[in-house]
């Protein structure tokens, strides 16, 4: 289904306004997300980091958690090995932002 069609699916202009707002009524201790299970290739997961990234550097709020979800697949051939240290770059370069 596409996110448009989802009727759970804001874009991420007006998740970046409802933070704020919702931060003074509630306790917003976690961002997480979901992107889907048995993924093969970092880019997927790039995009979403990117997305973070947008998002904790456009609110004024200190999140404890950021949960990454999803399911990482597993290759078994050993062509497998560069997927996992692109991520970890990633998800490095993430939490230096933090």
């Amino acid at each position: 289904m596409p996110a448009s069609d989802n009727p759970l699916f804001i874009g991420l202009s007006s998740f970046i306004c409802l933070i704020p707002f919702y931060s003074k009524n509630i306790i917003l201790k976690c961002l997480s997300v979901h992107i889907g299970s048995q993924i093969l290739d970092h880019r997927p997961y790039e995009k979403m980091l990117r997305i973070l990234d947008k998002i904790i550097n456009k609110v004024n709020h200190k999140f404890e958690f950021i949960d990454l979800g999803g399911g990482m697949g597993i290759s078994y051939d050993n062509n497998g090995k560069g997927y996992f240290y692109s991520l970890l770059e990633l998800v490095l370069h993430l939490l230096h932002h933090l």
